[in-house]
């Protein structure tokens, strides 16, 4: 019985020094887990970068920045005119109209306002940290700038609050500027454009245009200069235009880009096309003579008589003369040698009729009816620029074939691409 009773009393301490050790290692695991912060999950980051547009010279058109939406939960703040009397005047708006914001009925969240600078939020942000101030916080946005507001607006473009081009460059080259849609973690960047516009030549020809508005109280002012040789647009002006930094506040009239969409009859500069297909075809000679009176008279099937005047009577003249007095009457009989069907064609091949196909959206294809619907006073009157619409962009693209000796050169606005990194990727 005694040695029962020792084991007994050895197997009873034998439990209660495991009991003591489990509960102390339980003990130091709990005060371990208390010690030791819980192990966070990070979602891996993705940042998205749109690429910048520039000039020929390195000059930002557009560039991704960051700004800033002004965010108000009315309930939060404590006392709504000591908020309006500091963070009012920073905002550039009056007082009593923002306390009226703060005070009226609705949601109790609401953007004062969208997209300010980096310098209006330190301003701001400083008003609110000495002011102790409850209720507001600042949002970064990604967003568009534009350095040079309305320079080559039309050509640049502007980009909606989705991030999306609607307008210009910005538009046509969506899926250049900005990457595509990924999930994988890291910086992913579009590509950076380089236009063939100048700047400082489309700075001066954009005052020139101003200035022409303003004396001849022009509706507006249509010009493209491109390089002869290569088709690079090197200025291109619509005005009025758009300051793209405000462009939802613009006109339909300042958002209008008139080179691309608005057909208009080109009128006697179009004379010099009636002469070169002439010319191309052989059917009249440099030197050749013809006879103007003062205007170009013929009778149509109808037994109509139709007259095309001249503001002169010229006299006996070559097809240079043609061009150089903008002659009526001998541009009507020079074109009468050809036959409907080889006019049209010629007049095609210089692009008339159908889109130049240059990197900006909804261009026309001007209107030029087929030969089979002309009457028969229409080769005489398209021969003058008239019964027929052309864009400024399809009279530039025709001017590269006189340029170079038959061949139409392909109109373009892209100079290059580069990556983010600075390395050349199209050219």
């Amino acid at each position: 019985m005694a040695m029962t009773g020792f084991f007994s009393r050895k197997r009873i301490i034998f439990l209660s020094i495991n009991a003591i050790i489990l509960v102390s290692v339980i003990v130091f695991q709990y005060g371990k887990n208390m010690l030791v912060p819980e192990t966070v999950q990070v979602q891996p980051k993705i940042t998205i970068e749109r690429g910048s547009i520039l000039d020929r010279n390195g000059k930002i058109l557009a560039v991704q920045t960051t700004l800033y939406n002004i965010a108000i939960t009315r309930s939060a703040i404590q006392d709504k005119p000591l908020f309006s009397s500091l963070v009012g005047p920073v905002c550039g708006i009056p007082e009593e109209e923002l306390l009226a914001l703060l005070n009226a009925s609705g949601s109790d969240f609401f953007y004062l306002k969208k997209k300010i600078s980096e310098s209006e939020k330190n301003a701001l942000a400083e008003t609110v940290s000495n002011g102790r101030l409850r209720g507001i916080r600042l949002e970064p946005v990604q967003s568009r700038t534009y350095p040079e507001n309305s320079l080559a607006a039309h050509v640049v473009g502007f980009l909606g609050d989705d991030g999306r081009g609607l307008t210009g460059v910005e538009y046509s080259f969506q899926d250049i500027l900005s990457p595509p849609v990924t999930t994988k973690p890291g910086h992913h960047a579009g590509y950076n454009v380089m236009l063939t516009i100048d700047g400082t030549l489309q700075y001066e020809l954009e005052q020139v245009s101003r200035t022409v508005m303003e004396e001849t109280r022009a509706e507006a002012v249509i010009m493209v200069v491109a390089k002869a040789k290569t088709g690079e647009i090197l200025a291109y002006i619509s005005e009025p235009s758009a300051n793209l930094n405000t462009f939802p506040e613009s006109t339909r009239s300042e958002r209008l880009d008139r080179p691309a969409l608005y057909a208009y009859e080109p009128g006697s500069v179009f004379k010099i096309f009636t002469v070169a297909s002439c010319l191309d075809m052989g059917l009249v000679q440099d030197n050749e003579l013809f006879f103007c009176d003062g205007g170009y008279t013929f009778t149509t099937g109808r037994g109509e008589t139709i007259s095309i005047k001249c503001l002169d009577r010229h006299g006996w003249i070559t097809p240079r003369d043609v061009i150089r007095l903008s002659c009526n009457d001998g541009a009507a009989q020079i074109a009468e040698r050809t036959a409907d069907t080889s006019f049209e064609d010629k007049l095609r091949a210089f692009g008339f009729g159908t889109r130049t196909g240059i990197e900006l959206p909804g261009e026309t294809n001007g209107l030029f009816a087929p030969a089979s619907y002309w009457s028969l006073r229409s080769k005489p009157t398209i021969a003058i620029g008239q019964e027929i619409s052309v864009s400024a962009l399809q009279m530039v693209e025709a001017a590269t074939v006189l340029a170079n000796k038959g061949t139409r050169l392909k109109l373009t606005l892209l100079s290059r691409l580069y990556t983010s990194d600075g390395l050349v990727a199209f050219e």
